[in-house]
């Protein structure tokens, strides 16, 4: 057993009326740790993909928040124990830096590293709250598609959308951009090593998905910030 910490950072909203609202970021930063070892011996399970890039696009959309604040503040929640059993946002669910009633929104980050840029998304979740819908709008104007789905109970959006948070998980759909199905499995092959030993950086990693993965959060995490309306809970008829 081990003593671990969730970390959060927080932008200001620049509208007084709404700022005491958030828009929540969530990723883990936990990983494997050392286990058993594969045939080339090594034994780190770092975590490139799962979810050491969550936690970039994470850092990078905090970025582009603090230099343009939206309407409502936003919070970004690090966690830890995802691997475990969503220890970390269990725990931030149950003792919460900001009032649930509060957090209007959770974007959760941790879907791997696409290859290439998506031209489509699942929106775990998205069939709960009008967040859903909203991706939806996100998306179209870059000529994406994305896909509200319900949610299963396999990332750091769940503790929320248990206690009536809309919550959106994104991943990275089947289909990219400027690439056929050919190459498709070619870079599946090279680099998804999800739950690997070999799932570390590399300097030759092509970049531009996870840049669009953030691009796509990044926006819709802004769009939430400056609406009007927080998203809303649908009714089971409505979904």
């Amino acid at each position: 057993e081990i003593d671990a910490a969730n970390v959060a950072g927080l932008i200001p909203g620049t509208d007084p009326e709404r700022r005491d609202e958030v828009v929540a970021y969530t990723a883990h930063f936990d990983h494997l740790g050392i286990g058993t070892p594969d045939q080339s011996g090594d034994s780190i399970y770092n975590g490139f993909s799962d979810n050491a890039a969550g936690t970039a696009m994470l850092l990078a959309i905090a970025s582009a928040m603090r230099d343009n604040p939206p309407a409502r503040s936003v919070l970004f929640l690090f966690f830890t124990g995802e691997e475990r059993g969503l220890l970390g946002s269990t725990y931030y669910a149950t003792e919460p830096l900001v009032p649930l009633e509060q957090t209007v929104a959770v974007i959760n980050l941790d879907a791997g590293a696409p290859p290439a840029p998506p031209l489509e998304w699942n929106i775990s979740g998205g069939i709960r709250s009008t967040l859903g819908q909203l991706a939806r709008d996100v998306a179209d104007a870059h000529g994406w598609i994305a896909n509200p789905t319900d949610a299963r109970p396999n990332s750091d959006h769940w503790p929320f959308l248990k206690r009536g948070v809309p919550a959106a998980f994104i991943i990275p759909g089947p289909r990219w951009e400027g690439v056929n199905s050919n190459e498709r499995e070619a870079l599946r092959l090279r680099w998804d090593r999800y739950h690997q030993p070999s799932d570390h950086w590399d300097e030759d990693f092509p970049f531009a998905g996870l840049e669009r993965y953030a691009t796509f959060a990044l926006e819709l995490g802004r769009a939430v910030a400056n609406a009007d309306e927080r998203p809303r809970i649908l009714p089971p008829d409505d979904r």
